[in-house]
């Protein structure tokens, strides 16, 4: 399965646990279960978006915070933002992985001219006739 399916399952579970909140979104709570399955799906979508993205970015350290913030919020907003974190990484991804399909460089990637060929051009300029 690839990461960027797996994560859209993991947000789709996600989105579910709206419909279990006891006692509306904003002032209520996720049962036992529900909640321990909600932050070990967060744990999941963090560790895949720091596999996919890198350890530090902006979507999975902010997945991170909702898991230790959960009972401090409203599951409702919490259910949200995560869901949203998710689907943002996977466009994030999704961006990433155009310049390789395209067949071009990656912009961060230095281009490399060997030495020796940098001495043959250097010759060939100076032994042109002004």
């Amino acid at each position: 399965m690839t990461a960027e399916r797996e994560l859209r399952e993991i947000a789709d579970t996600i989105r579910g646990f709206a419909n279990k909140i006891v006692g509306g979104s904003g002032s209520g709570y996720l049962p036992a279960p529900e909640e321990g399955d909600f932050k070990a799906l967060i744990i999941e979508a963090k560790q895949i978006l720091e596999g996919e993205l890198g350890q530090f970015n902006d979507f999975s350290s902010r997945l991170g915070s909702i898991g230790l913030t959960f009972r401090l919020s409203s599951p409702g907003t919490c259910i949200n933002e995560a869901w949203g974190l998710i689907d943002g990484g996977i466009r994030q991804m999704q961006r990433r992985a155009r310049p390789a399909a395209l067949g071009t460089p990656r912009a961060s990637r230095p281009q490399y001219v060997d030495v020796s060929r940098i001495g043959e051009l250097v010759v060939t300029v100076r032994s042109r006739p002004s």
